[in-house]
């Protein structure tokens, strides 16, 4: 873990204690095609994929993300987005 430095935020200084996770973000394209930008440029973030690939209005987007972080973007976002941990499928 990198010790905290002199004058971070205290949004830097939780991330530097969370470790990230794998989140998928779903919602109307309209709404992720102006999240994924919002996402790129966002410094506790990482956007591992928008689908689909090239388009403005991508109906998913996976960012690795700590688990705090996540949950602010749901409480901002409301049900005009889901975001839920990425978990692998398996078969019934």
């Amino acid at each position: 873990m990198t010790p905290p430095r002199a004058g971070q935020e205290p949004e830097e200084l939780l991330a530097v204690q969370e470790q990230k996770e794998r989140f998928i973000l779903s919602g109307p394209p309209s709404v992720l095609g102006a999240l994924a930008p919002v996402l790129d440029r966002d410094p506790t973030t990482s956007v591992i994929s928008v689908s689909p690939r090239g388009v403005a209005s991508p109906d998913r987007i996976v960012v690795d993300m700590t688990v705090s972080r996540a949950a602010a973007f749901r409480a901002a976002l409301g049900s005009a987005v889901i975001v839920e941990p990425d978990q692998p499928v398996t078969p019934a």
